[in-house]
């Protein structure tokens, strides 16, 4: 019996749902714990949400003259990104979950060209597998 007690325990915290954020929620301490690996929760991203995007290039080869200007993206449909630590995984029902590079497909291209003054273009489409 006395091993019982701590068993059921252990069991019910091993069985408890991750605390739930929507990007509402996110704070400053929650993106420090996220730099640091240590946030443990279930981000809610809601259909209509925004979410800020920042350009970065940076390498050996090519690198932004002047970075463009930021944009956002717009959650089409509600999803769940899990953040275990250092890892994440998405899913679009909290029971199913995979990591980003299986979650979506979709396709990356690049092109360079000319109309009167040369211009490079990179296009991204991604959707749910």
């Amino acid at each position: 019996m006395k091993y019982l007690i701590p068993m059921i325990l252990a069991s019910s915290m091993l069985m408890a749902e991750q605390s739930c954020l929507s990007l509402r929620d996110l704070g400053p301490q929650h993106m420090e714990q996220m730099q640091q690996g240590t946030l443990n929760c279930v981000l809610e991203v809601r259909e209509g949400d925004e979410l800020p995007l920042k350009f970065d290039l940076s390498g050996d080869t090519l690198a932004f003259k002047t970075p463009p200007e930021s944009g956002t993206l717009v959650a089409l449909r509600t999803f769940y990104i899990l953040v275990e630590g250092e890892e994440m995984y998405l899913s679009l029902d909290k029971e199913n979950w995979t990591p980003p590079w299986e979650f979506f497909t979709g396709s990356i291209s690049a092109g360079v060209g000319t109309k009167v003054e040369p211009f490079g273009t990179i296009g991204l489409h991604a959707d749910v597998r």
